[in-house]
């Protein structure tokens, strides 16, 4: 059953069938988010250019909130978007939400780091962090202890029954250029911080 006091306004630049983390990300969040909550989507469209895509966004955003006076809420999937809460701010009352996944944290820009200090304080209602460390990351750049949540990307458990690949190991020494028979392979995903 829907919640009929929430209607949920989801942007993303990335989603499926863009392939990646963050494309899984947003397409398993809006897929079980879209269940119980009144949704709308405004994404990147196949094919289009991401940067005149940003470069309008919050132009966009405006004109779905004009339209629709029922969405209470904005999900961002990442604080280089989230970056719009600004301008969503001036004219709208409806909460915001931004999951940060690490490096839009943290991005290396004075110009960038000072807009996002800003709307971590001032713009953003709230912050879902994919980590402890990228939590600290947006605590560190001013965001309220209160409205910070970490939410840890999860795992799809049903890669458990894909089928044993007899010639993968054989496959991957070729690859990698040494013998690996009877040594423990470590496969690791995302970046260790």
């Amino acid at each position: 059953m829907k919640n009929k006091k929430i209607k949920l306004l989801f942007v993303t630049h990335k989603f499926p069938p863009s392939v990646g983390g963050m494309e899984n990300h947003c397409f398993e969040l809006y897929t079980r988010i879209s269940k119980s909550v009144d949704t709308v989507m405004l994404k990147l469209p196949d094919g289009a250019s991401r940067v005149l895509w940003l470069l309008t966004l919050s132009r966009r955003i405006r004109r779905v909130l004009e339209a629709d006076k029922d969405i209470t809420h904005v999900y961002f999937n990442d604080g280089l978007i989230g970056l719009c809460c600004r301008s969503v701010k001036k004219y709208s009352n409806v909460k915001t939400i931004v999951t940060f996944h690490g490096l839009d944290a943290v991005y290396p820009n004075s110009v960038y780091q000072r807009r996002i200090g800003d709307n971590l304080k001032n713009n953003i209602d709230a912050v879902i962090a994919v980590s402890s460390a990228t939590a600290d990351e947006c605590l560190k750049r001013g965001a309220g202890r209160e409205k910070v949540h970490v939410a840890p990307n999860g795992v799809d458990l049903s890669l458990k029954n894909i089928a044993h690949d007899r010639g993968f190991l054989k496959r991957l020494e070729e690859r990698v250029g040494i013998p690996l028979k009877g040594k423990k392979i470590l496969v690791s995903t995302g970046r260790g911080v």
